[in-house]
């Protein structure tokens, strides 16, 4: 059992990555090597428009009968072989942001005798900012992304571009924190400073090369740091302010030595309370810092000269919609007034002479892009906002004056809306597409993805189709053979149909259609269309209950759970797939790592895969859905630490196949298998970053098809 007790929360956030497989029945560039004529290449990875963030890259294909060819070339490099071009491989390092291929089979006279192409796009891979600066020099918004693997990125306002800055793909010196926390800009002198939380360390960089150098570490001298969480630059004293969660303090680090003193805290000036500090930034011309807390509601102010405090604005000073669980703040020098993240949701000005409060932007007031999720904001120039809008992975731009809000960034891949907040994916074998369940903040939409081309197509949201609103989706399935994708909502406690071709909803089953055993909290489902039946994992007060329903009428049953069946019980199986219609379903059991199978007949469980069944490695964190092959002889779900694992459903033995470590490109290390197995193509929902990603099975390489 894993000796780590996750909540179900938790667990659920490490399902943030989806995938499946696909037959490996035609290359991702789907070109001339299908023709079966001799000497005709194929390009079997990557796809034929795709973005990654790493430097490495390789092109994969194939050749139906090569007989003629004597090189393979890619913009002019040679490809390697071992097969006589069979099989064949060109290895890039990546620079341009995108590198149109042009690929050619060649024979001994250099005469091409077919062709391949493709175009990638060599970007950071933007997962949600949470903390903005802005460079005047390069017109760009630096970008802290707490986990990002590219390190310091940005976006480039004029191409709205994600850009790299400082890490693995720019720059030298030692390696950001594995958690970086804000982001700091000294345009004086053309750098960043970079601030790590649990490392405790400030991190300076120079936006000219990326080049990066240690400003105050552990080595440093004065009071260490505690959860330090946002940075600003007090320039007129060569030293840099950090608001410390941890010490309720705003520290003050001197950027020459790094030695840090206490600048304000419960013995460092007079006011009120700094009770878990978090953001802060530096008023020059007032010289002052405006400090959000956690603790509070209000606006402080903290003297920048002697650490007293004082309430700039809150229930007790200035007029105005409340301040209520700010978030974040940001100063407009050019009608001095500071503006406030209210919630995650709204923004406000706020006057620092009076305190006064005024709504400039909300979810109901301009339009646009939701706010729900804004985690930072900054004034540019321009004198209009840019808002992170975590939830959504992407930088807004607000106008202040009508809080009219729209996307700053526009790298896409494949045609549609991007995808936003992932909250599912499912497939059927009967379909060629991949549907996506998402949310907007404003309502829950269902979308399919060609996985052929990237493109993005809307099947049913609150304005297409009729019927009830989804509110809380836990999970998806999808059953082309009925013509509908089902899904359940925890909130509303039911199952709900949704009809692909007019994107009209039902409620399927609830507690007034059907009959039968209630849900209760509702949080997996798989469907059985020859048997018209779903199977939906509840987690209620008395404990696991797999619940059978019958889609004609609604009607509930319990197919095992307290009340039915013998064997071990699961405490965490989110993860439901039909593994013989009629007669058996197989549940993923996360927390004590085992893969279970429920007999309907009895309802008896039994450990098909783990915990002392069958050979091969063990499992060790699991956190993901569930394939089977098109026979339910084979399973495959994701372990974080070892990978893709193959599960031999005879036998319980398990083999991995694709090895976290292995291959470059988007983030390997939450991937949940869900829905249609095959050979080669693996396509990946990638909630980290809202993207579809594609896997090939015998690299481990990944690249972003769909965005």
């Amino acid at each position: 059992m894993n000796p780590f007790a996750r909540s179900r929360a938790f667990v659920r956030d490490l399902a943030a990555l989806s995938l499946s497989l696909l037959g490996a029945c035609g290359g991702g560039g789907g070109g001339s090597g299908g023709s079966g004529q001799a000497d005709a290449i194929a390009l079997a990875f990557p796809p034929p428009h795709g973005l990654t963030d790493q430097i490495e890259f390789e092109l994969l294909g194939t050749t139906a009968r090569p007989r003629r060819i004597a090189r393979i070339e890619a913009n002019g490099l040679p490809g390697a072989t071992s097969d006589g071009f069979n099989h064949w491989n060109v290895d890039f390092a990546l620079s341009a942001p995108t590198t149109d291929f042009s690929i050619d089979a060649l024979d001994g006279a250099s005469h091409v005798l077919s062709q391949e192409a493709a175009s990638i796009e060599f970007a950071p891979v933007p997962e949600g900012a949470s903390d903005l600066a802005f460079d005047p020099a390069r017109d760009q918004i630096l970008a802290c992304e707490i986990t990002n693997r590219s390190g310091l990125i940005g976006l480039d306002l004029a191409s709205g571009r994600p850009i790299f800055v400082s890490g693995p793909a720019r720059g030298v010196g030692p390696g950001f924190p594995d958690l970086i926390e804000a982001v700091e800009v000294d345009a004086a002198h053309d750098r960043a400073f970079v601030l790590g939380n649990l490392s405790a360390e400030v991190l300076a960089v120079d936006l000219r090369d990326g080049d990066r150098t240690v400003v105050s570490d552990f080595t440093s001298a004065g009071v260490d740091f505690s959860s330090p969480r946002d940075v600003a630059l007090d320039a007129g004293r060569l030293r840099l302010v950090v608001a410390d969660l941890g010490l309720d303090a705003v520290v003050a680090v001197d950027i020459a030595t790094g030695a840090r003193s206490l600048l304000s805290d419960a013995t460092h000036g007079s006011g009120p309370v700094l009770g878990n500090p978090e953001r802060i930034v530096v008023v020059a011309g007032l010289d002052v810092a405006l400090v959000i807390t956690r603790d509070s509601d209000d606006l402080i102010g903290v003297n920048l000269a002697n650490g007293n405090r004082s309430v700039i604005s809150g229930a007790g000073r200035g007029a105005g919609p409340a301040l209520l669980n700010p978030r974040t703040v940001a100063f407009d020098e050019l009608h001095g007034q500071a503006v406030v993240a209210n919630g995650d949701t709204s923004i406000l000005s706020v006057d620092l002479a009076t305190g006064d409060r005024a709504l400039l932007a909300s979810d109901t007031h301009g339009t646009g892009p939701s706010l729900a999720g804004l985690s930072d904001l900054i004034v540019l120039p321009s004198k209009f906002l840019a808002v992170a809008v975590g939830g959504q992975k992407t930088i807004l731009q607000v106008n202040p004056d009508t809080g009219d809000r729209t996307d700053l960034e526009t790298l896409r891949i494949g045609a549609g809306e991007r995808i936003t907040n992932a909250v599912e994916i499912a497939a059927d074998f009967g379909a060629d597409d991949y549907f996506i369940l998402e949310t907007d903040f404003k309502g829950i939409s269902l979308r399919s993805v060609d996985p052929r081309t990237g493109d993005r197509t809307l099947v049913s949201s609150p304005g297409r189709g009729a019927g009830p609103a989804i509110q809380n989706p836990q999970a998806l399935a999808v059953a082309t053979r009925l013509g509908r994708a089902f899904a359940v909502d925890s909130n509303l406690r039911a199952l709900f149909a949704i009809d692909l071709a007019t994107g009209d909803r039902a409620i399927v089953s609830d507690a007034t259609t059907g009959s039968g055993v209630d849900f209760s909290g509702p949080e997996g489902v798989a469907v059985d269309g020859a048997t018209n039946r779903a199977f939906v994992s509840d987690f209620g007060s008395a404990g696991y209950v797999l619940i059978g329903v019958d889609l004609a009428t609604g009607n509930r049953s319990e197919l095992t759970g307290p009340n039915r069946g013998n064997g071990p019980t699961p405490i965490l199986a989110r993860f439901v797939a039909v593994e013989r219609s009629g007669v058996s379903v197989l549940l993923l059991d996360e927390i004590d790592e085992r893969l279970l199978r429920v007999d309907f007949a009895t309802g008896d469980r039994s450990i098909a895969s783990g915990d002392g069944v069958g050979a091969g490695p063990d499992f060790q964190f699991l956190g993901g859905s569930l394939a089977l092959s098109a026979d339910a002889t084979r399973a495959l779900t994701a372990d974080r630490n070892l990978g893709l694992v193959e599960i031999d459903l005879a036998t319980g033995d398990r083999a991995v196949v694709v090895p976290s470590d292995l291959g470059f490109g988007p983030g390997f290390a939450r991937i949940s298998p869900f829905s249609r197995f095959g050979e080669q193509r693996i396509f990946a929902l990638h909630d980290g970053i809202g993207a579809l990603v594609e896997i090939d099975r015998a690299s481990g390489n990944r690249v972003v098809i769909s965005r």
